[in-house]
Order: structure tokens, then sequence, then C-alpha cells
């Protein structure tokens, strides 16, 4: 969560990685699909939520169901809540994700940014931020358009600091 808002927060001189940050961001902030970054309309947002079928498991007939948060409607009022704007290929994408995160680890290497990072880092940032929050298993996969757990499971990771809380809270 740290380094997504300091990433957030960061502001690029070239446009090509500050579009980047930007789709990154709006990513991590949504749990958004590389595929469905760049297909949100105003029309799709309906009461603070993006309602979307994702474009990976259309033949599965499952919606996403987004609620916004602070950064995503900031990210999306900026771009008039058309995110068409954003349309990348993948490789391009993948090259200036990693070149964003080789800038910030000059920038701020004391936040230990990586840089292999890819356009599927951001959904498993988003996944990841929300279990570490503690949000319930259920909401998430109405966020993030998955069918199960098993396969929402791929994108959690921990940090060793959250681990150890989440110690202490069993052994209180």
């Amino acid at each position: 969560l740290e380094q997504f808002k300091t990433l957030y927060n960061h502001k690029f001189d070239d446009d090509y990685l500050e579009k980047t940050r930007i789709r990154f961001c709006l990513q991590c902030s949504t749990g958004l699909r590389f595929s469905d970054m760049y297909r949100i309309t105003p029309k799709m947002i309906n009461d603070n939520r993006i309602i979307i079928k994702p474009v990976k498991t259309e033949r599965h007939n499952i919606t996403a169901e987004i609620d916004l948060n602070q950064f995503s409607i900031e990210i999306l009022a900026n771009l008039n809540f058309d995110t068409s704007g954003l349309k990348i290929e993948n490789a391009p994408y993948n090259r200036n994700i990693k070149t964003m995160f080789e800038k910030m680890q000059t920038d701020k290497p004391d936040m230990k940014f990586r840089a292999d990072y890819g356009s599927h880092c951001g959904r498993d940032t988003f996944i990841s931020i929300c279990v570490q929050a503690g949000v319930d298993f259920k909401t998430i996969l109405t966020w993030t358009g998955q069918s199960s757990y098993s396969i929402l499971d791929r994108y959690i990771s921990t940090t060793n600091q959250y681990k150890a809380g989440q110690m202490q809270k069993a052994f209180i």
C-alpha cells in the first residue's frame, strides 16, 4: 500500500511514463485486468461503482462490480470517466512499466521498488491490498469478476509484517 501511494503521488516529466503511472495506478485501485482497463465509459459507472463484463470471462457471463475509492475516483474524474485514451498494446505497456519502476528505483531507493513488474501486477496489488486490509473474499471476488477463491488465491501475496501481525492476532 505504501508503494502504491508513493507511485500514485509521484509525477513523471515524460508523458509516456505519466500515462503508464495512471494506467498502473488505475489497475492497482480497481483490480481491472489489462484487457478491461481502457474500456470504461461514463455509462458503466453507477452510484460510484464500475459495472463491467470482463473480456476474459465474457463466456462465463460474469459481471464485475467495482466500488470506487478515493484513488480510482480521482483518476477516472481526470479522464472524464472515459479510459479509452489509455489503450496500449500489452508488450509496450510492460516495457513502459519496467522503465517506470526503474525510474522509481532511482527516485525512491528507500521504497525498494522492483523493475520486474508487469501489467498483471496492478491487479495483484489490488487484491493483496484488499486481503491485507481484511476485505472479505466474497467482496473481492465481486470486484474482480473472479469466479472462485482458488483462482483469486493465485493473485494474493502478503508482506512479512502483515503475516506477523496476523500471528499476533491469533495468539492474543
